[in-house]
């Protein structure tokens, strides 16, 4: 199992936007280097995505092709996603 780690910069832009957005949930992609693969996972950037309908399938879609291709050109990769519920104690996760 990989060890998993964040840069300053894709922990700060987390929560952030999480803070930015209080009474949403929002969600966005985690960025890692291609050169990371391997038994330890950094997670250099984070890319936010939604703050109010986390379910729209082809702005969804849209935004991984550009984050992707955008992420590629630079050597990195999608390498997970995120989510923070509206309120402090739903712990539960929105199938997206």
């Amino acid at each position: 199992m990989s060890k998993v780690s964040f840069s300053t910069l894709a922990y700060c832009k987390m929560v952030a936007h999480a803070a930015k957005y209080p009474h949403c949930e929002v969600n966005g992609l985690l960025v890692a280097e291609n050169s990371t693969k391997g038994d330890k996972l950094v997670i250099v950037d984070t890319v936010p995505l939604f703050h109010q309908c986390l379910h729209v399938s082809p702005m969804s879609e849209i935004a991984l092709m550009q984050i992707d291709q955008s992420a590629s050109t630079c050597d990195m990769y999608i390498a997970g996603y995120y989510l923070a519920n509206e309120t402090l104690d739903d712990l539960r996760y929105l199938d997206v």
